[in-house]
């Protein structure tokens, strides 16, 4: 099993890049999961753990498509910044437990693990 994460931007090309791995299962939506844990009070971080743990113990090879924040604006509204605090560490720890990383920029990929 290997686990593969796409980073970058909103419409960067992430999506593209990804579906030259033909061979793994694309997931996209662990942010989304991370707000709703946010917005229902769960503990955000404990969540994506979780996540993280059953996508790392898998037999498949997956290829996670991830949202970059933390280098815009820091939102007014104390949710939003709790969102974008919880997924940027969970993204820290996806990133740790993965076998590659890339960031994809203005449609270009580079490998930074």
């Amino acid at each position: 099993m290997k686990l593969i994460m796409i980073i970058g931007g909103m419409a960067q090309g992430k999506h593209a890049f990804a579906a030259q791995f033909t061979h793994a299962r694309c997931i996209d939506g662990l942010a989304a999961q991370i707000r709703d844990a946010v917005r229902a009070g769960r503990d955000p971080l404990s969540e994506a753990n979780a996540s993280v743990r059953a996508l790392v113990t898998g037999r498949e090879d997956i290829v996670l498509i991830y949202p970059e924040v933390g280098s815009g604006v820091v939102p007014l509204d104390p949710e939003e910044r709790a969102w974008r605090e919880a997924v940027g560490r969970a993204g820290c720890r996806i990133a740790a437990e993965a076998d590659e990383v890339y960031r994809v920029v203005a449609g270009i990929a580079q490998r930074i693990k």
